[in-house]
This record gives C-alpha cells, structure tokens and sequence, in this order.
C-alpha cells in the first residue's frame, strides 16, 4: 500500500497568537501529529489586540499586541507574520503572493470567509497548485444583519451585495468546501456570502483532549488549592463562565440566578474568568468571583477546580473545553452548535450532544430551575462522564484534523 503523500498546509488568519488555544494553533499541531508540513499565515497582530485594555489583561501573557514582521517558527510551524494594516474591522494583509511563492503550498485554508485576503487566495489559486478551503465563523446570535432581505432599505442591501455577497461569489467559485462552525454558521454562508448548499460542511470546532480531561488522581491536589485560594468549601457548587464579561454576554443572568438560589439556601457560587465593561458590576454580586485572563494552558485546571459551566448568551469552544473536562454545561437556547447528551436526532449529527441543557436565553428563573437540576453530585457526574466520551471521539483537534486530510486529499 502506498504512504499517502506528505501534504504542504497553509493556514491563514487575520490575527495569531502562540499561545492561545483556537482553531489555526491546534489545527496545526494536529497535522504536524500526522506527519504533514504547517505553515501559518497572519498579520503583525495578536488576539484581542484591539481590546481598549490589552495591556493590562493580556500582554503579560501575549506580549505587545503587535509583533514584528518576519518569519518565526514555533515549535515545528513556520509562522509568517506579514505585512499587514487595519482599516476600521478590516485587516488588510500584503505579500501574500510572494510567501505563497515562497511556500507551494498544497492546500491554503483560510479561517476568515469574508476577508480581503479570503478574496485575494480565491484569485491567486489559478496561478498556484494549491486547492482552497474556507470557513465561516459568524453564527446568528452574534451576526449584525439580522433582518429579512425585504424589511432591509436600499442601502443595506447594496452593502450586503458589496461587502457579502460578491466576495463570495468570488470565493465559493474557487473554495472546495466551507467549514461552518454551526448549523446557523451555514445558513449564514448561503445567504449572506452566497456560498452553496452542498459547498458548505457543519464542522465544529475542536478540544485538546492532552490538556482538556477529566479529573485524575494527579489533579485532586490542584483542584484542593485552587477552591482553597478562591474560599469555596468541598460542598460549594461552583459554575464557571469564562470569555469576555460583556453586555452580549449576558455574565449578569448567571449573577443574578446565583442570588436567586442563594435566597433559597442552596450553596451555589459563581467564578467568571475574564474582562470586559462588565467586569466590575458582575463582581459586585454576593457569592460571584472574576479573575483576570487565564492563558488557556492554565484555565483547564479551573475547569476541574469547578461544578457546572455557564454560558448564559455566548457560543465559544470554551464550551467544548468544559466538556471535554466532564463538567455539565447550560448555554443559551439561541445557540444552535451544539445539543444535549439526550439527543439523538440525525439533524444534528454533526453537532455533538455535549450540553447538559439549553434555558431560555436571559430568563433568570429557567437558568435556576436548570442548574438545581444539576445539584445532586451524581447527576453531574453522569452527564460528564457521558459528554466526555463523546467529546473524545467525536470533537478532539485529532479526529478533526482527519476529516479535513481526507477532504484535502479527495476534494
């Protein structure tokens, strides 16, 4: 039997940081695991360089929020930092011919399917050999331009044609396949940036399972200290939300519903870890906690020091982190990514049942009668036990990563 072929990957990202958890990074290691070459392309940014308070939340972890030009390499990938400027939410990236000369990549894949250098990869290809593959990451309960097509006035439509619809008819022409984060994501790259159906696959995002587990016996002693450190007794049930405490957010419902069951004598308290204008008011609250920034190495430890997570209004992958850690997790109900561990409908096959449940978005009381369900340890544990499984086999960066070779390979 023939050695598949050692495949040459360009992954390209308006903006990069090493050591941060998302989708390019882990990506990326995962093809390296499999023996393939990994180049990353991005800009002299890092995540959350725009943050209003990057220096003091993130650069002590990051560094600067924008890095020099050049080519570095981390750990066994050749990141190539290029020369790059913003223009308001548009990051404009130069010399993307010359590294893609350079290189001779394979296959490019590209994370941002509504940005300039998305349309520049889309009109090189026919002068490279390399074969395209977009993404959409825009979901519903976070995209701007809700509306229907006919309520929208003249102006919104041309805006939606010029900066949608035409760069994607421009990309899907090219584009083997669209990776959509969610069930929503997709209808999003139908309508909005006029991909086609059957161009476009629901891939969720991925967990590393390495650093993302269950509770072991060489994690009790962490788990001790850090409740410790925070003042929450063996029997506190401890929800943890984690990401930016912001008004999209909703951090306040979780606030709100922890004073609630407190009123009822049931020993709930909440941890969030994370910034935002939000920061200071969430912490105001009776019984709930905010810490700065954890570097993702480190917040998996917090997970496992915790009960249930929270995500009142919010689709993360730090909801798949919880999980894979075999914590029970409640999001919002207009959050269509993922399911609870209960469902089994074929609609949803690529959208792995890891939730232990949906409440009704900002309704303080369904939040409440869903987290007293979760009171009893045993119930917890199940559910965790469950999801975790399914977590491992179904969402890990490394099943993954294989399904993307064998599109790159047989597209």
């Amino acid at each position: 039997m023939d050695t598949p072929k050692k495949l040459k990957i360009a992954l390209i990202v308006k903006w990069h940081s090493e050591k941060v958890g998302y989708a390019p990074n882990c990506l990326s290691r995962a093809f390296l695991d499999q023996g393939h070459e990994v180049h990353i392309f991005t800009t002299k940014y890092q995540a959350y360089f725009s943050h209003p308070n990057y220096k003091e939340i993130y650069e002590k972890y990051l560094g600067p929020n924008i890095l020099s030009e050049g080519e570095f390499n981390d750990g066994e990938v050749t990141v190539h930092r290029l020369p790059s400027w913003r223009f308001g939410n548009i990051i404009w990236i130069n010399s993307i011919w010359k590294t893609l000369k350079k290189v001779q990549p394979d296959i490019v894949q590209s994370f941002d399917i509504n940005e300039p250098h998305t349309v520049k990869l889309a009109m090189f290809a026919r002068f490279f050999k390399y074969k395209l593959f977009t993404a959409n990451h825009f979901i519903l309960i976070s995209f701007r331009l809700l509306g229907g097509w006919k309520k929208l006035d003249f102006k919104k439509r041309w805006y939606i044609r010029l900066m949608f619809r035409i760069p994607g008819m421009i990309i899907r022409g090219v584009s083997k396949k669209c990776y959509a984060v969610t069930k929503d994501a997709k209808k999003l790259a139908v309508l909005f940036f006029a991909f086609k159906p059957n161009q476009v696959e629901v891939s969720t995002l991925g967990v590393d399972t390495k650093l993302y587990h269950p509770l072991t016996a060489s994690d009790i002693s962490t788990r001790k200290n850090i409740r410790t450190q925070l003042g929450y007794s063996n029997q506190e049930i401890v929800c943890v939300f984690s990401g930016k405490i912001t008004e999209e957010k909703s951090p306040i419902v979780l606030a709100e519903a922890i004073q609630v069951l407190r009123s009822q004598g049931k020993n709930y308290s909440a941890l969030f870890i994370g910034a935002g204008e939000l920061k200071d008011k969430v912490g105001a609250f009776d019984h709930c906690q905010v810490l700065n920034f954890v570097p993702s190495h480190e917040l998996a430890d917090y997970y496992r020091a915790s009960d249930i997570a929270v995500w009142p209004r919010s689709v993360t992958t730090s909801i798949l982190d919880a999980a894979a850690c075999a914590l029970p997790v409640i999001i919002s109900d207009q959050v269509f990514a993922y399911t609870s561990y209960l469902q089994n409908d074929v609609e949803y096959q690529h959208q792995p049942n890891i939730l232990a449940a949906k409440y009704k978005t900002n309704n303080v009381d369904d939040l409440v009668a869903e987290l007293l369900k979760l009171e009893d340890p045993s119930a917890r544990q199940h559910i965790g036990e469950v999801v975790n499984v399914r977590v491992d086999e179904h969402s890990s960066w490394k099943a993954i990563a294989t399904k993307r070779l064998y599109d790159y390979r047989n597209l």
